[in-house]
C-alpha cells in the first residue's frame, strides 16, 4: 500500500496542477481562473517537501541554487529601486503571468515528484506497474481536457481562419500555460519509458500509452492554433519530437549505453562511428518520418485547411509573429543604452513605449537586468548544466532522464532567445524541472508491500 499511495499521492498533485492550467486555457480574459487550486497545490507541494525532509538522513543543496537566489534577489532590487511598484513586484516573483518565482518553483516540485517515482521505479516491478497505470490514467485525463477546450472554443471560431474572435492579444498566457502541460505530460511520460522494465505483457499497453501522447500533442498543436499561439505551436512540436527519438532510441539500445556514452564529448557522441552515433541519427530520421507522416493524416482526418493556421500567416506569404518580432529588434540598442551594466526594468516604458521590448530572452534581460543580469543568470546555467552532467550517484535511467531534460531545456532556451520576453513562465518552469536544486539523502528506498 505505501507504494501505491505514494503515487497516487504524487498524481493527485500533479493532476491538479494540469486542471488548474486547463481552466485558465479556456479562460482567456487575461485575469487567473480557480486560483484555490493553486494555493492548493502549493500547500500540498511545501508537505511533500516537509515529509521528505524529515524522513531523509540529509539535503544536499546544490550551488546553483544560491546563484539563482542571488539572480531573484537582483530583479527585486532593481523592481524596487527603479519603480517602487510592489504589483510589478507580484507580477514578476508570484503572477500567473508572468511570476517567475512561482513557476520556477513550480517546475521544482514537479521535478521532485518525477525523480521520486523514478528512484521508486528502479526498486520495484509494483511501481513499474502503478507507474504505467498512473501514466494512462493522466494520458486519458489531458484527452479530456484538450477535448472540452477545443468544444469550449469551437463555438467561438472564425469563419474565414482557424482563429477565435476577439482574442484581444490574450493567447500568450493560455499558449504558456499548453506548454507547460505538454512539459510535464512529456517529463512523465518520458520518466515510463526510461524505466523499461514492464513485464512483457504491459509492453502493449506502454505503446498504447505513447501514442496517445502523440495524438494528445497534435490536439495540443491545434489549440494552440485556435488562440494564435506560434511559440506553444512550435514548441509542443518539439517535446513530441523528443519523446519520439527517445522512445525510438530505447528500442534499439539499452541503458548502460547512455551511462557509458554520457561521459564522453558532443564530438565522440554525435561525431563519431560508435553503434550509439549510428542509433542516435537513425532514431532522428524515424522521428521525423514518423511525426510527418502522423501530421498529414491529422491535417487530413480533421479537414484542416493549413491555410486558415497562423503559423502559416493565414496564407499571406509571410509569418507576422516573426516578422514582427525581427521589426522590434529595432529598439534593442535605445533600451540598452538607458544603463548597460544594470539594465532598467521599465526600459520600453522610457523610451519607444508599452509592449515594444525586445522579443528575446536573453535581449530582454540585457535590456532590463544589465550586463550584470545577463552574467549573473550564465553564470547560474554553466553550475546547473555542470552538475547535472555529474554522473556520481546517478543510475543508468537517471542519467538517460538528466540527457532527455537537459536536451528539452537547450532546444527551450533556443526558442525562448528568438522570440520571448524574460519572464516567459514556461522556461522559468522547466529551469525547476531540469536542474533540480536540492536532493535528499533518503534513510530507505521504495519497498514492496
Amino acid at each position: 500500500m505505501l507504494v501505491l499511495s505514494r503515487f497516487f499521492a504524487t498524481f493527485t498533485i500533479i493532476g491538479m496542477f494540469i486542471l488548474y492550467l486547463f481552466l485558465n486555457i479556456k479562460n482567456l480574459e487575461g485575469e487567473s481562473n480557480s486560483i484555490v487550486i493553486l494555493y492548493m497545490i502549493v500547500l500540498l507541494s511545501f508537505i511533500y517537501l516537509f515529509i521528505n525532509s524529515i524522513t531523509s538522513l540529509a539535503i544536499k543543496i546544490k550551488k546553483s541554487f544560491f546563484i539563482m537566489v542571488l539572480f531573484f534577489m537582483y530583479l527585486l532590487l532593481s523592481i524596487v529601486t527603479t519603480t517602487q511598484d510592489f504589483d510589478m513586484l507580484k507580477d514578476y516573483f508570484i503572477g500567473t503571468t508572468g511570476g517567475i518565482f512561482l513557476f520556477y518553483f513550480l517546475g521544482v516540485f514537479v521535478s521532485l515528484f518525477i525523480s521520486d517515482l523514478l528512484s521508486g521505479c528502479q526498486k520495484s516491478l509494483q511501481a513499474i506497474n502503478f507507474f504505467t497505470f498512473f501514466t494512462f490514467l493522466f494520458s486519458c485525463l489531458i484527452f479530456y481536457f484538450q477535448l472540452e477546450t477545443v468544444l469550449v472554443y469551437i463555438l467561438d471560431l472564425r469563419s474565414d481562419i482557424l482563429l477565435l474572435e476577439n482574442l484581444n492579444g490574450l493567447y500568450q498566457r493560455p499558449g504558456d500555460f499548453l506548454i507547460v502541460v505538454y512539459l510535464i505530460y512529456s517529463f512523465v511520460l518520458a520518466s515510463l519509458l526510461i524505466i523499461k522494465k514492464l513485464d512483457k505483457k504491459y509492453i502493449v499497453i506502454l505503446y498504447f500509452i505513447f501514442f496517445i501522447y502523440l495524438f494528445n500533442g497534435l490536439m495540443g498543436m491545434f489549440i494552440s492554433q485556435m488562440i494564435g499561439s506560434n511559440n506553444a505551436f512550435i514548441n509542443i512540436g518539439f517535446f513530441l519530437f523528443c519523446t519520439t527519438v527517445l522512445f525510438i532510441l530505447l528500442k534499439s539500445i539499452n541503458l548502460e549505453h547512455f551511462a557509458i556514452n554520457y561521459r564522453f564529448t558532443f564530438k565522440k557522441i554525435f561525431f563519431s562511428k560508435r553503434k550509439l552515433t549510428r542509433y542516435i541519427y537513425g532514431s532522428l530520421a524515424k522521428s521525423i518520418m514518423m511525426l510527418f507522416v502522423l501530421l498529414l493524416c491529422f491535417i487530413y482526418f480533421m479537414d484542416i485547411d493549413i491555410y486558415q493556421l497562423r503559423i502559416f500567416g493565414f496564407g499571406s506569404g509571410e509569418i507576422t509573429s516573426i516578422s514582427s518580432r525581427f521589426h522590434i529588434w529595432g529598439n534593442f540598442a535605445e533600451h540598452l543604452n538607458i544603463n548597460p551594466f544594470f539594465g532598467n526594468i521599465i526600459a520600453e516604458k522610457l523610451t519607444t513605449g508599452e509592449g515594444t521590448y525586445i522579443h528575446s530572452f536573453i535581449g530582454s534581460l540585457l535590456t532590463h537586468l544589465g550586463f550584470f543580469g545577463l552574467i549573473v543568470f550564465f553564470m547560474y546555467l554553466i553550475y546547473a548544466f555542470k552538475e547535472a552532467g555529474s554522473t556520481s550517484d546517478k543510475t543508468n535511467a537517471e542519467i538517460a532522464f538528466r540527457i532527455y531534460s537537459l536536451i528539452v531545456f537547450s532546444g527551450m532556451f533556443v526558442i525562448a532567445s528568438l522570440g520571448t520576453f524574460f519572464s516567459w513562465i514556461p522556461l522559468w518552469f522547466i529551469l525547476g524541472l531540469s536542474f533540480l536544486p536540492i536532493k535528499f539523502i533518503k534513510k530507505k528506498d521504495y519497498k514492496n508491500d
